[in-house]
């Protein structure tokens, strides 16, 4: 779980680094934050405190965020346009880990079904990364997700949202504090390992 962890939150941050250079700003890939090295996006709290403390409480799920990559939007060919193609670009490399997980299950699984290891390490991959893209596609400010919501709203949407951002933040802790968030990721994560068994039984008939 640590190893996967480690590598999904590195390459969301490096992939929004990335973006931003492809789109005109340099002030990430500066300050070195292209990079799978998880120790250049490591935040204190988010990545070694509170999966610490999921770890050594048993937590069935490892869970956290890494130090966020600056982004200087006036440097940005189209500010508007380039900043949800920035946020858009972690969630969709966890999305792509995912992709990537599933497929080498499905072509390799013979090889695989003897090493228990490398298939939890698989597994974890899509459980970890799904949380991940899903989490972070919530349409709440400062989530990649309320970013790339700022691109697709209307002028009046957004007066409306900033007169009552508060109304957000509630929506948010209501989906967390009532499982409702839970319910969210273990949808998705049911689904996409739903898929990987379809696809198994089609290639392999197990």
């Amino acid at each position: 779980m640590v190893a996967v962890f480690a590598l999904a939150i590195s390459a969301h941050e490096a992939a929004h680094a990335y973006a931003a250079k492809k789109c005109g700003d340099l002030t990430a890939d500066r300050m070195g934050r292209i990079s799978l090295n998880p120790l250049v996006h490591v935040d204190l709290f988010g990545t070694i405190l509170l999966p610490a403390f999921l770890i050594l409480s048993g937590s069935p799920l490892l869970f956290g965020w890494a130090k966020p990559v600056p982004v200087n939007t006036a440097n940005l060919n189209n500010p508007r346009r380039d900043s949800a193609i920035v946020s858009a670009a972690g969630p969709m490399t966890n999305l792509l880990l995912v992709l990537v997980g599933v497929t080498v299950t499905v072509i390799f699984f013979p090889l695989l079904r003897g090493v228990e290891g490398a298939l939890r390490l698989l597994y974890f991959n899509t459980v970890i990364n799904v949380v991940l893209m899903v989490f972070n596609l919530i349409p709440v400010p400062p989530l990649d997700g309320g970013k790339i919501f700022h691109y697709f709203a209307s002028a009046e949407q957004e007066k409306f949202l900033r007169e009552h951002s508060y109304l957000l933040m509630i929506g948010f802790l209501l989906l967390l504090f009532t499982g409702i968030l839970g319910q969210v990721f273990g949808f998705f994560i049911n689904f996409v390992l739903s898929v990987q068994q379809l696809l198994l039984v089609f290639v392999w008939g197990v």
